[in-house]
């Protein structure tokens, strides 16, 4: 337990509200003692007349962002509003929580520190108790769909909440300048709220000619993805590339040849590898001369600056995905097979690295500034053209904006793949990651099945 301070002394709340003043200004990496201390202006060691340790002080730190989290989704009412509108209010306060805190976002969901051992409940499973109870109120009264999974069903929404609001954290690269983001939040709320109120649609039966024609229109888009997907991309062999395999191979023994040969291709599988197994703190030109056996200045033959090979490394990470998404025999059967194949391949690359998957969708990087085909836009494209020609085979529904809906399938894969990638989350809430998978990807289709005009809601 924390301590009351005396009149006229430093408290514990000082503290942690200059560790979140320090996090959203500068990233909660630079939330340290010491920069605690220079904020306050006192020494470092009085922290630890209030916290047992760092670890003891962060997580206090961490619980708190719930707190403030919570108070913005639940705030106190005198008369609560129907569970439609509670739904919606939910829906808006993350998103416009993470456009506004980007920092304190990623902190809070990327990271996990135990609050127990200190005596402090939890906060962040309250999140999840929360909307799990606001899901049997609306059922009971008769607002939402009562047979879903009460459990299941909380988390295939909050997919598409969390996905959105790390979207709206700026650090993504999806096409957002193009669209209003007041668009976009409308869209996913009436989206994934129509999936609770009324009976879910299924992709439309094919007949044996509606058959032939999906065969034929999706030859056609396999066709146009390997062309935007080439195996060799401004000048790097992706096919020499492989994904990280942290208790494999060393960076090394990549197909790209011997560390004596000293190719692009060796430092950025040796990038890759990094990310996979830290983060982007430890992308640096030392950490990767010391993983090679080389020295620093190597690397820059190859790469102009640390920044271009950070973009690099990025983009072929995006590369790398693409691969995994946009190839197999699954996207030359019908285009709900491809869907689906895209969608779980989402989650399962993202559950097998998810160090490597955090920095692809925390950090951002313009690879046009160094001359590189943004990747991450190129597997985006893919996926707009997919949703075309899902509407061409008469499989969806039409939609007035394909972009839009591109969007909102992959954010809400997207949140899905980070709850089930959070540290320690399968301790939280105890889910079946399978179960949790096949639940959004049908919450997907059935959003992208259903009506395109929501405003009756």
């Amino acid at each position: 337990m924390v301590q009351e301070p005396a009149p006229g002394r430093l408290g514990p709340e000082d503290f942690v509200n200059a560790g979140i003043t320090i996090g959203d200004s500068k990233g909660y990496s630079a939330v340290t003692v010491r920069s605690i201390a220079w904020e306050l202006g006192t020494t470092p060691m009085v922290l630890y007349r209030h916290f047992q340790s760092i670890e003891h002080f962060l997580a206090v730190v961490w619980n708190r962002c719930f707190v403030m989290l919570l108070e913005k989704m639940w705030p106190d009412r005198e008369t609560p509003p129907g569970c439609v509108e509670e739904y919606k209010h939910s829906f808006r306060s993350i998103v416009s929580f993470a456009a506004a805190y980007p920092n304190r976002f990623w902190f809070m969901f990327s990271t996990w520190w135990a609050t127990e051992p200190y005596g402090i409940p939890d906060e962040r499973h309250n999140i999840l108790a929360r909307f799990v109870d606001l899901y049997r109120r609306g059922v009971e009264c008769g607002d939402f769909r009562s047979d879903l999974d009460s459990i299941t069903t909380p988390l295939t929404t909050s997919s598409a909440r969390l996905g959105l609001a790390a979207l709206m954290t700026k650090y993504g690269d999806m096409p957002v300048e193009h669209r209003d983001p007041n668009v976009i939040l409308a869209d996913g709320i009436e989206t994934t709220l129509s999936c609770l109120t009324s009976p879910a649609p299924r992709f439309h039966p094919k007949t044996s000619n509606a058959s032939a024609k999906s065969v034929g229109v999706m030859k056609g888009w396999c066709s146009r993805t390997r062309q935007r997907l080439p195996a060799k991309v401004d000048g790097v062999d992706l096919l020499s590339l492989r994904p990280p395999n942290p208790a494999g191979t060393s960076a090394g023994e990549s197909d790209a040849g011997p560390v004596n040969g000293v190719t692009r291709e060796v430092f950025l599988q040796a990038g890759l590898d990094i990310c996979d197994q830290y983060d982007i703190s430890a992308l640096t030109a030392r950490g990767v001369a010391a993983m090679l056996g080389l020295t620093p200045m190597v690397l820059y033959r190859h790469f102009e600056s640390m920044d271009c090979f950070r973009a690099t490394v990025w983009n072929c990470s995006y590369a790398l995905l693409n691969r995994e998404l946009w190839a197999g025999d699954h996207v030359l059967t019908d285009c709900e097979a491809a869907l689906r194949g895209f969608l779980r391949g989402l989650a399962v690359f993202g559950m097998a690295h998810p160090k490597l998957f955090w920095f692809m969708n925390r950090t951002r990087f313009v690879p046009e500034r160094y001359g590189l085909t943004n990747q991450r836009r190129q597997g985006f494209a893919c996926l707009v053209d997919l949703l075309q020609c899902s509407r061409e085979c008469g499989a969806m529904n039409p939609d007035p904006d394909p972009l839009l809906a591109a969007m909102r399938t992959a954010y809400t894969m997207l949140g899905a793949t980070l709850i089930l990638i959070t540290p320690r989350e399968a301790k939280i809430t105890e889910w079946d990651s399978e179960k949790l998978i096949a639940s959004v990807i049908d919450h997907i289709l059935a959003c992208l099945s259903g009506p395109s005009d929501y405003s009756a809601l």
